[in-house]
């Protein structure tokens, strides 16, 4: 079970790099981006 909710955590965390990625060329780029 620990290792499933590693990984629970490690999607959590990847996912908001992802997020946070796609803001920041959000911001820098514009909507057409």
């Amino acid at each position: 079970m620990e290792n499933k909710n590693h990984q629970q955590e490690n999607f959590k965390s990847t996912y908001q790099s992802l997020v946070n990625s796609a803001r920041i060329l959000f911001v820098e780029k514009g909507y057409q981006a």
